[in-house]
């Protein structure tokens, strides 16, 4: 774990934004002009999913993905220009929210700046061609990190947008050597002290891919050296089959959910998450509103940072194209801004970050998650219950008898 993180980023909420699909403008100004809706649903960290250009060698769709960049110094002419991004981070700041974007380091495209410029800066197939590691990524190729002066130029990039940004959200975190990102830390730190490192760490699954492969895979507690917070991917699949019922259910989750307590450094911080850009849509998965209400609560009221992905909001269920304009459903048939809103405040009670934290299911389907702070007589307890099944059903409970109060609602129980 990077030694000075913080541990209050558990309380956030960061919200993020396909500014492609985003609008209909699909652009800066479509999403400036909503900040105020975006900074009510609670949101503390602003994340722009890449703003930079895509190549257009080897493209996949209409627009090409934006995990494609081919040149990491400069703004997506469909976005706008510089002027139109620094005016957006200006509105950001001055709502009280923060902005993080997107780095994609691993790759770039095949026409890439760096590729004409820097060739020797990639990885080569035996044959010299560029190449990659993830066979179905065909639009990119990868970069080779045992050039120092690559790491330089990194940096140096880095720098040059830390200088509008607070952060950065890293795509596939592992995949870059864990000694580049400390290094790289240490750089933006000059110039914004305190910035925010959010690793998409990966599921040990392709971590065990990418390491039999000979490719670099760094785990999430190799990653905690130099980042803040890592993705929930080391048990999101568990999450995922209990969802779409394959033969799963939500303990093997649950169990994952309570090791993160006991094999990552004490003030670890995990960006949970329900869905994001590269996932089934949470209302893919979860079809009745009450019990997508439930797992949305639930995941809030976990220790960590909460991730939210543009339209989720909504109940927007459609699974985003990454590849051609594919514009979010703002008219879902369920809208979770006050759910999201009140437990933002709940939030920011400092049990969620302090505490410790135990999750379980006390019936099929019904979970129960503790924060607990203190010992003995002046133990405190924050406790939620969350029925994921969408039927009304009694909550068993070993609470001893007595009045409690219901935060969500302020009502007494």
């Amino acid at each position: 774990m990077a030694s000075d993180t913080k541990i209050d980023l558990r309380k956030q909420m960061i919200y993020s934004i396909f500014v492609r699909n985003y609008s209909p403008e699909g652009n800066f100004e479509g999403v400036r002009k909503d900040l105020d809706r975006i900074k009510d649903l609670g949101t503390d960290i602003i994340w722009l999913l890449p703003i930079q250009p895509s190549g257009k060698e080897k493209r996949k769709g209409s627009l090409g993905s934006h995990y494609a960049i081919s040149d990491y110094r400069a703004i997506n002419p469909e976005y706008g220009t510089m002027e139109d991004f620094k005016r957006l981070c200006d509105d950001v700041y001055a709502k009280g929210m923060k902005i993080i974007i997107d780095c994609v380091y691993n790759h770039t495209s095949p026409d890439s700046v760096l590729a004409k410029e820097h060739p020797d800066w990639f990885y080569h197939k035996k044959d010299g061609s560029f190449g990659n590691k993830v066979g179905d990524w065909s639009d990119v190729i990868d970069l080779d990190y045992s050039h120092r002066d690559l790491w330089k130029y990194q940096a140096e990039t880095l720098v040059m947008w830390a200088k509008y940004v607070d952060g950065f959200r890293c795509d596939v975190a592992p995949m870059v050597p864990v000694e580049f990102w400390k290094y790289a830390r240490e750089e933006v730190a000059k110039v914004r002290p305190g910035a925010i490192w959010l690793a998409e760490s990966g599921a040990p699954d392709f971590i065990r891919f990418l390491r039999s492969k000979g490719a670099v895979g760094g785990s999430d507690s190799e990653l905690y050296q130099a980042f803040d917070m890592t993705y929930d991917y080391d048990i999101y699949p568990d999450l995922r089959a209990a969802l779409l019922g394959r033969q799963k259910d939500l303990t093997d989750y649950l169990a994952g959910l309570n090791r993160q307590e006991g094999v990552y450094p004490e003030n670890y911080v995990k960006a949970h998450f329900l869905e994001n850009h590269d996932v089934v849509r949470a209302h893919g998965m979860i079809d009745d509103p009450a019990a997508l209400r439930a797992m949305t609560a639930f995941i809030y009221f976990m220790k960590g940072a909460m991730l939210v992905y543009n339209g989720e909001e909504k109940g927007d269920a459609h699974h985003v194209t990454l590849f051609d304009k594919d514009p979010v459903d703002w008219n879902g048939d369920i809208d979770l801004t006050n759910l999201l809103k009140r437990m933002h405040e709940i939030k920011q009670l400092p049990i969620m970050a302090e505490g410790s934290y135990e999750a379980k299911e006390v019936r099929k389907g019904v979970l129960e998650a503790v924060h607990s702070l203190g010992e003995g007589e002046e133990e405190k307890q924050l406790i939620g219950s969350f029925n994921t099944t969408g039927k009304k059903q009694a909550i068993p409970t070993q609470l001893p008898e007595g009045i409690y109060k219901n935060l969500y609602d302020g009502s007494s129980v």
